[in-house]
């Protein structure tokens, strides 16, 4: 079903949970090709200081690992300033369940926060993953935060300001 719903929205590019989904994430691979499914992964990968890695490739696995608690961050600040827009209230009882369900927790023998959840969140992550895909699609990379990107299999046009369009998302 997700497949067809992909070639009849014209999609270019799923972002996927690599965890559980990762038999799942294969058969979307064999189908649509690895160009346009990115699997993404939350790690316990550290994002402190000025420039924080929000993502780094993994090309052995084909897979994205994300610092959990910096694009969670990302997310929750998108909300917060609007940047999303969500269908009815009603509608979305179980998708707001979903985010409210993550809380920060903060340990102060190291001096850090780390996000938890009591509940399922997996509508929060999906939005996360979208926002990441959509960042990922246009311009190439996780919005210049300092991810250690590849340029993908047909990303061929670097621009100065470090944006990557990517040949084959355009001429398919």
């Amino acid at each position: 079903e997700i497949i067809r719903v992909f070639g009849q929205a014209k999609c270019r590019l799923i972002a996927s949970d690599y965890g559980c989904g990762q038999v799942q994430n294969i058969t979307l691979v064999n189908a649509l090709g690895e160009d346009r499914v990115a699997q993404m992964y939350h790690t316990g990968m550290n994002s402190s200081g000025r420039k924080q890695v929000r993502a780094k490739w993994e090309p052995q696995t084909r897979k994205w690992h994300l610092a959990r608690t910096a694009v969670l961050t990302d997310t929750f600040e998108s909300i917060r300033r609007a940047q999303v827009t969500f269908p009815r209230a009603a509608e979305c009882t179980e998708m707001f369940d979903h985010i409210l369900a993550e809380s920060m927790e903060y340990n102060e023998k190291t001096n850090t926060s780390k996000y938890v959840n009591v509940n399922p969140d997996d509508c929060l992550h999906a939005l996360t993953y979208g926002m990441l895909g959509g960042e990922l699609l246009i311009r190439g990379d996780f919005a210049g935060h300092g991810g250690s990107m590849p340029i993908l299999p047909g990303a061929s046009n670097r621009y100065d300001d470090g944006w990557v369009v990517h040949d084959d998302f355009y001429n398919s």
